[in-house]
């Protein structure tokens, strides 16, 4: 990351979301068989009753301030890419990265 900002980048998104999580990791909580099979892909997103947890919630917080410990808040920060998560998760994620200046949280609910 710090050699794209030497390279002068002046603005970055990143992909941020529920792919970051192993299955063992417990940061999204669901029925189960969500993620077997080819169907998790063509679920609407409110309705896939994928819920990020606490754990899952300080992991994605603690990635963007990682990212912002390296850039600084000179350069703006954008995110995309969330996962397949409702409307509730969507708000909640939006305050939890309050603190760290995001630019957008880009398409959270398509």
């Amino acid at each position: 990351m710090a050699e794209r900002v030497e390279k002068g980048f002046t603005f970055l998104k990143m992909d941020l979301g529920i792919r970051l999580f192993d299955d063992d990791d417990k940061g999204v909580m669901t029925v189960p068989g969500t993620f077997d099979g080819s169907h998790y892909h063509m679920v609407k997103h409110p309705f896939t009753r994928i819920q990020i947890t606490d754990k899952g919630f300080d992991r994605l917080t603690e990635y963007v301030a990682k990212v912002r410990e390296k850039i600084g808040y000179e350069i703006p920060l954008a995110a995309d890419h969330f996962g397949h998560i409702g409307l509730n998760n969507c708000i909640r994620l939006g305050e939890a990265l309050k603190p760290y200046q995001m630019a957008w949280l880009e398409d959270l609910v398509p």
